[in-house]
């Protein structure tokens, strides 16, 4: 009989810590999306790479409107488009107009990305919701990146099947570091253009 109630014990103590690790790992990664999103302003202030000037969006400037022999394509705007061949031009070229700013950088930038809790309804007690951080946190940034709209019951469904996935093909399915994210984003959602960047 103490065997199990030290047993029990030591389950309720891990249980605890595990809850309390979920909660961490939830403010960890706020702030850390906090301090990327303060890093990018940041650096969109020294290096501008935020506002593009109606020019550069359209990809014109005075030599190529006057140049009857431009080799630009027009979209249904009628604004003029690079072809293929001219890619990259815009970010090349060194003439005087396109290295100083047409407009000063926007005071704020709001990006919608859909949020949600790792436990959508909140399932606290369900071990799955309570170590679900990182697949919510991916859910959120694939749902952001396709531009689609989301419910707490497709996120508590897309959570309960990433979760299945993981377990099967990792073994597991909590507690993923960075490079284990990476793993999912490519393996999960086929989505290959995300990147792990570390000391920042």
């Amino acid at each position: 009989m103490p065997y199990e109630t030290h047993n029990y014990k030591k389950y309720l103590k891990n249980n605890r810590m595990r809850r309390n690790f979920g909660i961490k790992k939830i403010v960890i990664i706020v702030i850390s999306l906090a301090i990327i999103a303060v890093g990018l302003l940041g650096l969109n202030g020294k290096f501008n790479f935020l506002s593009l000037s109606k020019d550069d969006l359209a990809g014109t400037n005075e030599s190529d409107s006057s140049s009857p022999s431009s080799n630009n394509s027009s979209n249904n705007s009628g604004a003029a488009l690079p072809s293929s061949g001219q890619a990259g031009s815009l970010a090349t070229s060194s003439s005087p107009a396109n290295l100083e700013p047409s407009q000063p950088a926007p005071k704020s930038i709001l990006l919608s990305v859909p949020f949600f809790s790792q436990a959508p309804f909140g399932e606290w007690s369900d071990p799955i919701f309570q170590n679900a951080c990182e697949e919510a946190s991916i859910i959120m940034a694939m749902h952001w990146v396709n531009k689609t709209p989301v419910t707490k019951d497709q996120v508590k469904q897309e959570i309960l099947d990433l979760s299945l996935f993981e377990d099967k093909t990792y073994g597991q399915a909590f507690d993923r570091a960075a490079a284990d994210a990476i793993k999912m984003f490519k393996d999960y959602f086929n989505y290959e253009n995300v990147f792990v960047r570390s000391g920042i």
